[in-house]
């Protein structure tokens, strides 16, 4: 059986984050602007009555979806982040430990 690489890259890590965070933010302000929307249509005269309040319940039943699915793409940029933090401790460490042993001999 072959053993893999693991091959890691800190900056494309913190790239991908920073791409997840602007993602979840586009995706926040587009479902906001969907609500505010619905919710607008209320406030005028352009549609009222039981249907369009049917339709803004059925819209306001999946607030909770979309509120769970922007905190979990916010959950993964910040797992990228930590991941590349990570990474980066353990090549320091690594790269001090190496540098100890070239100069003390050991």
């Amino acid at each position: 059986m072959a053993i893999g690489k693991i091959r890691v890259n800190s900056e494309a890590l913190k790239a991908a984050s920073k791409t997840v965070g602007e993602f979840t933010k586009k995706y926040h302000d587009d479902y906001t602007t969907v609500f505010n929307l619905v919710h607008s249509i209320a406030d005028s005269d352009y549609w009222a009555g039981k249907d369009h309040q049917a339709f803004v319940e059925q819209i306001e039943q999946f607030r909770d979806d979309f509120d769970n699915l922007e905190a979990e793409m916010a959950h993964y940029s910040e797992h990228l982040q930590k991941s590349a933090r990570a990474y980066e401790l353990a090549q320091s460490n690594v790269t001090g430990d190496v540098s100890k042993k070239l100069s003390t001999g050991i």
